[in-house]
């Protein structure tokens, strides 16, 4: 969704919900997605474009090397 919208409108959207990302893995869960599906999407996309997370992070989750429970 983040991805998706004019660069103006996501840096308004950001803006409006604080932070700078997931710090670990652990912080990723369903339970923040469900009491907070916005500000977890922010920060899903804050997580992804950081350099050393991206599409290597991703792949690592299809793969079952990440967010393993």
């Amino acid at each position: 969704m983040f991805a998706t919208m004019s660069p103006s409108l996501r840096a308004r959207v950001l803006g409006a919900l604080p932070g700078e990302g997931f710090s670990s893995e652990d912080k990723i869960t369903a339970i923040f997605y469900m009491f907070e599906p916005m500000r977890f999407g922010a920060e899903s996309y804050r997580h992804f474009i950081k350099p050393e997370n991206g599409p290597t992070f991703l792949k690592s989750v299809l793969a079952g090397r990440a967010l393993a429970e």
